[in-house]
């Protein structure tokens, strides 16, 4: 029966599980647009609704982002943006199966990806705050992904260096209780051999 650090331990794993399972959809939509992106006659379809957006508030800016942004990507960048996506997908997708199985290679590869990801996150940031964007969002996400590979890393080490000391006391199993009676027995039997020598060699002394 598991104690309560580890009840505590796999549902804060499983709710970071879902989390990566998340990310994986929002991944695969992303995928998804922009090989949508790639057809003419949804470009030509966004081109036309993102011209008809000019009233009304923050309707303006996302006509612009639509035509000056999303539209002026070449089909090449799309279907990069689509691979890319794609195996951030399959990426996300592992760690959340694995951390939702309890699987102590998902929390190590969970600990790798996000630490990789952590430097691309700071030059969305920085790129953000060239362009005068709102990077609150993006520095909200960098923290949330620091915390969650900071405490994964700890959780993942914890369980890895307890596996090598069962490993290690593995090694030489205590002796069952049969095992001691046969060295017991053994033992007696020594005894006894002795005990019969050494009453062998006392009439020869008092000859």
């Amino acid at each position: 029966m598991p104690s309560p650090t580890q009840g505590h331990r796999r549902a804060i794993m499983r709710l970071i599980g879902v989390f990566k399972l998340i990310k994986a959809l929002l991944m695969t939509l992303a995928a998804c647009a922009a090989l949508q992106l790639t057809r003419p006659e949804v470009t030509d379809w966004l081109r036309r609704w993102s011209g008809e957006l000019g009233v009304g508030p923050y309707r303006r800016e996302i006509g612009t982002f639509v035509s000056h942004h999303l539209l002026a990507l070449s089909e090449k960048s799309l279907w990069g943006v689509a691979i890319g996506a794609g195996l951030y997908a399959g990426l996300f997708a592992t760690e959340g199966v694995g951390l939702l199985l309890d699987k102590l290679w998902a929390e190590w590869l969970a600990v790798v990806s996000t630490l990789g990801l952590i430097p691309l996150e700071v030059l969305h940031i920085i790129h953000a705050r060239e362009e005068h964007h709102h990077i609150w969002v993006g520095i909200a996400a960098l923290v949330v992904n620091i915390l969650i590979a900071i405490y994964v890393a700890v959780v993942a080490y914890r369980r890895t260096r307890d596996a090598k000391k069962g490993a290690n006391s593995g090694d030489s199993p205590p002796q069952s209780e049969g095992d001691k009676s046969g060295g017991d027995n053994s033992a007696a039997d020594k005894s006894g051999v002795g005990i019969a020598n050494s009453g062998r060699a006392a009439p020869a002394q008092s000859i």
